[in-house]
């Protein structure tokens, strides 16, 4: 009988240990996770952070089609890290999830606004860094645009800038000329097509290539060999 006690008691020492060591744990991979997203400021303020799939893009779109397409992975929070340094960028995050009671954002069109509470995801961070992944060009003019003031308005890429000419695209084999984001070909990407006969406004000029003014939330760079002068 005695013997029966001892094995009791240590089966209870034993079981505390193993709770003791359980909560000590450091996070099991299944815990911790990894996701890439735009940092963006929500609710009243700003103050609230959310990661957000960087949005699908199509030519010609404006900043308000591609916020409609940003949809929201979850918010994000940190006891040790000022993420808010992080805002408007790519990056990455590791962290735990779990869901809580939070305020949704509405538009209150009459007072008094009684808040309303909803399941949300909300991540831990433990780590963060920027993200070597290199956004699309309306990516970027979306992020320019979020992060204008916290604006209501879209405000155009290009403000302001003297025209020094026009010119008139010329004829090719295809009809078509690639606009670049940089004035040159290899390693740069191609923010939209120009047909021929097309007239556009130049800003800039650098080693045979035109920047023009391709749209409101567009401008990039053409070759000259490409345009006839105005």
């Amino acid at each position: 009988m005695k013997s029966f006690r001892i094995l009791i008691v240590i089966l209870i020492i034993i079981g505390v240990l193993v709770s003791i060591l359980l909560l000590r744990r450091p996070l099991t991979p299944s815990e911790i996770i990894e996701d890439e997203g735009i940092l963006l400021g929500a609710g009243t303020g700003r103050n609230v952070l959310h990661l957000v799939e960087p949005p699908l893009c199509q030519r010609g779109d404006g900043p308000r089609e591609i916020a409609k397409r940003a949809s929201r992975k979850f918010i994000a929070e940190s006891n040790n890290i000022d993420l808010f340094r992080y805002q408007y960028q790519l990056v990455k995050v590791w962290g735990s999830l779990k869901k809580e009671k939070r305020e949704r954002p509405v538009i209150c069109i009459k007072a008094p606004c009684p808040p309303i509470y909803e399941d949300q995801l909300v991540m831990n961070v433990e780590k963060i860094e920027i993200s070597n992944k290199v956004l699309s060009y309306c990516q970027e003019v979306y992020l320019r645009w979020m992060g204008k003031e916290y604006s209501i308005e879209a405000t155009p890429i290009i403000e302001n800038q003297p025209i020094l000419f026009s010119i008139k695209i010329a004829e090719t084999p295809t009809g078509l000329v690639s606009v670049k984001s940089e004035p040159r070909i290899i390693g740069t990407e191609e923010i939209e097509k120009v047909r021929a006969g097309q007239k556009f406004d130049v800003v800039d000029e650098s080693n045979g290539w035109y920047k023009i003014k391709c749209g409101n939330y567009c401008e990039g760079w053409v070759k000259s060999q490409d345009t006839v002068k105005e």
